[in-house]
Parts: structure tokens; sequence; C-alpha cells
């Protein structure tokens, strides 16, 4: 399998949108049908257009395109993310998933994915904060246990801006990590081309030695 690959860094992107698809794939689908039988799973049938994008990035995978794949993988989840952002209000428990997505799109892409996505993420979290004050949005705060109506505005603002923060220290985090880690792949991939060149001169020196040693025989 790693012989298809031009580079270490696109083999392991490519197992990476693999299993998570196929992990977005369970998980969407298996929420679903708990949903058919518990009352308070309110969200389970926004999770099944998950299915077939799942399947669409497991078929672009098996053709080789891993970038597509990659792309429909992070935008599905981001646009899934947003929709419940700007429908279920600021205190959704899917607000958490932007830092995945964050994560997600500087691992397979580059840092300036984590640029466009955390500044996106920023944009929604910001608009969902302001329509939850304003009472557009139900502010009802997202574990079940300890379930409650939010009524002040100025916890609602207090609580986005929270979230902004802390959204935006993940996302430097997030952008160094992925700098770094992109350096030590080109590190790599530099020592490894080098050492197959040197392997060839290697090769081809034994090769001239040992016709010269046939040639004095």
């Amino acid at each position: 399998m790693r012989n298809k690959f031009d580079n270490t860094r696109d083999f392991y992107n490519t197992r990476l949108v693999y299993y998570l698809t196929w992990l977005l794939l369970l998980v969407s689908s298996g929420l679903f049908t708990l949903g058919l039988f518990v009352s308070w799973l309110t969200v389970t049938d926004n999770l099944l257009i998950l299915v077939p994008l799942s399947f669409t990035a497991l078929y672009l995978l098996s053709r080789g395109q891993t970038k597509l794949a990659a792309l429909l993988l992070v935008g599905s989840m981001w646009l899934f993310t947003t929709y419940m952002m700007l429908t279920r209000g600021i205190y959704t428990s899917a607000n958490y998933a932007y830092m995945i997505i964050i994560l997600l799109a500087g691992t397979l892409f580059n840092e300036r994915a984590v640029l466009i996505t955390s500044v996106m993420s920023a944009i929604v979290t910001l608009v969902s904060g302001l329509l939850t004050a304003q009472t557009y949005l139900t502010a009802t705060t997202s574990l079940i246990t300890t379930a409650k109506i939010v009524t002040d505005p100025a916890v609602v603002y207090a609580d986005t801006f929270g979230g902004l923060v802390n959204l935006a220290f993940f996302a430097l985090l997030t952008y160094m990590t992925v700098r770094q880690t992109h350096l030590a792949f080109a590190t790599s991939e530099e020592n490894r081309q080098l050492l197959n060149t040197q392997n060839k001169e290697l090769g081809t020196v034994n090769e001239q030695l040992r016709h010269e040693i046939e040639g004095r025989r």
C-alpha cells in the first residue's frame, strides 16, 4: 500500500482520512439508530446526511482522490457543526467540534487551512452567540443532567467571548504544531531522497568495481 504514494505524509493522510471516515460513518449511523429508541437524542435525524457523505469520501479514497476525500470530510463536519450552532445556539455541544475540525484541517492540509477554518469557525461562534443573546435561539445548556435555560444576555456574551478566546488559543497552538510537523515531514522526505540518491551512487560504484575486477581476470 505504501508504495502507491509519493511520500510518507500522503500515506499517513490517506490512512487518517480512511479511518476517520469510517468512524464518522459508524458514529452517525449509530446515533441515528439510537435516536429511534430514546427521546433525549433530538438531533439524530440531521446526522443521517453524514452517511452518504461518508460513503462518497470512501469512494473517492478508492479512486486515489485523497485530497478531495479529505476536503469532503472536513467540509461536511464543519457544515454540520455550523448548522447545529446556528439552530441550537451557542451552548450546543457541537461547538467543541470546531477544535477537532481545525486540528484535522491542519493535519490533512497545511497551516493556511488552520487559519481559514479558525476564522470561519470564530465568525459562526460570534453570530451564534449574538443570536442566542438576543433570544433568536434557545439558550439551553447542553448537559442533560444539569440542563438549564440561560436568560441573562450578559452571561451569553461572556460565554461567547470565552469560547472565542479558547478557540483562538487552540488555533494558535494547532498552527504552530502543524507547522513544526510539516517541517519534520519535509526534512524526513529530503533525507529519504538523499539516502536513495546515495544508494544509487553506491550501487553505480559497486557495479564499476565489479566490472574492473572481472576485467583483470
